[in-house]
């Protein structure tokens, strides 16, 4: 199955972060969704899809917002890079992005394994967009 590798960008923009992630999905016996996100090493349990894409947005968003209100812009771009996301351009675009300066390409990818008790699971993909304080 394909699903041993994926890869989760972040496109950084002038005025919003956009991410592009897979999330993995196992049904138990008793009918719970297990799901997991592995650019993020997260794991929770859904009861259906929709709740699944509910669920992830409100996880991938409270990872961006906890930099934006708790910590700063340039702890997220030094957290990104401690997660193993790179860029064409890397060191160019760490110093861009630390200095606040744009930058016309900023994806950082990365490309995630999937833990063995997820290499059966369905690969769901989604993206997200996100507004940051100016």
């Amino acid at each position: 199955m394909s699903n041993k590798a994926q890869q989760t960008v972040i496109h950084f923009t002038p005025d919003a972060i956009e991410v592009s992630y897979s999330v993995f999905k196992k049904t138990k016996t008793n009918g719970k969704i297990i799901c997991y996100i592995p650019a993020f090493d997260y794991i929770f349990s859904a009861n259906n899809e929709g709740e699944i894409k509910i669920k992830s947005e409100a996880m991938i968003a409270s990872f961006f917002d906890y930099f934006e209100k708790e910590e700063s812009f340039k702890s997220l771009i030094v957290q990104i890079h401690k997660m193993g996301f790179r860029s064409a351009q890397h060191n160019y675009v760490m110093s861009q992005l630390l200095n606040k300066k744009p930058v016309n390409k900023a994806d950082m990818k990365i490309v995630n394994s999937v833990p063995k008790e997820f290499e059966d699971a369905e690969s769901m993909f989604h993206s997200s967009k996100y507004k940051m304080a100016g």
